[in-house]
């Protein structure tokens, strides 16, 4: 690793500090195999656990929306933090089945994932395809612009385009970042372009066979379930409670996803220069929860562990971190 080094102004919004850019050599290291190995002991779903976990949290969102109903219209919205923070662990969980390990079986947990997107209202076949691609670029200058919450500008950008780097740091707010990204999650995502690996600069190969029929039916099954909530809690309860908890929980979902890659000093490379465990390491946050946070989110703010392997469910990220220090506090 050399002590040249670049930064990412959209990692502080106040200050515009950021993500340091390694240049030291692509080769992987012993040290890195050695992360590697010790990172692979971990993966691997669990049947019993990954069927506990969504039985447990699905039970538990319904009672949240049961007691909404009970409580009526005049206290229901005070369920709505609770029912989002659930609704947030539904998505972590589907992420999981995304990444095929949240149950052992690779048809397992794509109908798992399904089911739980019938909740969250991304569809789990276009997520699982641009996601994968997330995992593999994260960190790479030469694939900004498609992943727009991991695409950094320099601080050489940012002086040689003043104008453009004011601009940005306007933008890059975390109210500004909590909205667009959850209107990007929950509604731009109900349409095939919404996903990026569908945008006009998008270059590289993916197998998409089951997207579009997957994107229709979860849109339908996800109005579907809104309809009924409609049905069996009301329209008031559902104005109050249920459609603000899963707008609040689409923010949330959008801040965990801006703080994993844009932090100070996160690292990021141009490519022949970009190494995947300093990425995982380096350009990944670890960000420190605690409980019950922790559980809604499932561990997601272990994000360095998750990076080094996707394939560690969320259930052994904390027994993973042990051999896999993290590189930020």
């Amino acid at each position: 690793m050399s002590d040249t080094a670049d930064e990412n102004v959209n990692a502080d919004p106040s200050a515009g500090a950021g993500a340091t850019a390694v240049t030291g050599a692509t080769a992987v290291t012993d040290d890195d195999r050695a992360l590697l190995r010790a990172a692979r002991a971990f993966a691997g779903g669990s049947t019993l656990v990954g069927l506990w976990q969504v039985t447990s949290t699905l039970a538990l969102l319904a009672t949240t929306t049961a007691a909404g109903a009970l409580l009526g219209p005049a206290w229901a919205w005070t369920l709505t933090p609770l029912w989002a923070l659930v609704a947030v662990r539904v998505f972590v969980l589907q992420h999981d089945a995304g990444h095929r390990c949240l149950v052992k079986t690779r048809a397992g947990n794509d109908w798992l994932g399904r089911i739980l997107a019938v909740v969250t209202g991304v569809a789990h076949d276009g997520w699982r395809l641009e996601h994968d691609w997330h995992h593999q670029v994260t960190g790479r200058l030469d694939r900004r612009g498609i992943d727009l919450f991991n695409s950094p500008m320099t601080v050489a950008e940012a002086r040689a385009n003043p104008a453009r780097a004011a601009a940005v740091q306007r933008k890059v707010r975390p109210f500004t970042i909590a909205w667009l990204g959850m209107l990007a999650l929950i509604v731009d995502r109900k349409r095939r372009a919404g996903f990026f690996i569908y945008r006009p600069g998008f270059r590289w190969a993916t197998h998409d066979h089951a997207v579009r029929p997957g994107l229709w039916v979860n849109t339908t099954l996800h109005i579907g379930l809104h309809a009924v909530y409609i049905a069996t809690c009301g329209p008031w309860v559902w104005l109050t409670m249920l459609l603000p908890g899963h707008v609040l929980a689409g923010m949330v979902g959008a801040l965990l996803f801006w703080v994993q890659h844009n932090f100070e000093d996160s690292v990021v490379d141009d490519v022949g220069r970009w190494r995947f465990v300093a990425a995982a390491l380096q350009g990944s946050s670890y960000l420190r929860l605690p409980w019950p946070l922790s559980y809604f989110t499932a561990h997601i703010g272990l994000h360095h562990v998750h990076h080094l392997n996707a394939n560690i469910p969320n259930s052994r990220l904390e027994e993973a971190a042990a051999p896999s220090p993290p590189s930020r506090p």
